[in-house]
């Protein structure tokens, strides 16, 4: 055995260290790929990743697929919710837009009006003026005398 590690160890130009038949042990190939599996997940727990096996993949594919096409269901627990939320947010939009349109409703006819008090304001000004008074009783004298 000697002379066969001698002649690797000529061949590769490395030396290949030799080990005691006590010191190995077999591992079949199922035992390989769950010690790898254990060390890729411990090393994703420690990156805060996670690693989906294949079974897990595609039971997440086929739920996503299945959550994508009950969507379309209209007869669902959820669809109703969803439908009725729908609804009462439609209603709430209509009532909504009812509401600012009695707003600006609301708000020409406000303007309106403080413009007539505006106007009657100015109007009550001007006729409290002294001339305008003395044009008043003067009027008033002439429509007595005509009389």
């Amino acid at each position: 055995m000697a002379a066969k590690s001698v002649s690797q160890t000529q061949l590769s130009g490395q030396a290949i260290p030799t080990i005691p038949a006590g010191q190995t042990t077999v591992l079949t190939s199922d035992e390989l790929s769950r010690i790898r599996t254990t060390l890729l997940h411990a090393d994703a727990k420690t990156s805060g990743t996670q690693i989906l096996s294949e079974e897990e993949r595609l039971r997440l594919q086929l739920r996503d697929m299945s959550k994508q096409r009950m969507s379309t269901w209209n007869n669902t627990l959820e669809a109703r919710r969803r439908q009725k939320e729908q609804a009462r947010q439609a209603k709430i939009d209509e009532e909504e837009r009812r509401r600012q349109v009695l707003d600006k409703e609301e708000a020409a006819y406000q303007a309106s009006e403080r413009k007539k008090a505006i106007q009657r304001a100015n109007t009550l000004l001007f006729e409290n003026t002294e001339r305008v008074k003395a044009f008043g009783s003067k009027l008033y004298i002439c429509f007595c005398i005509s009389r």
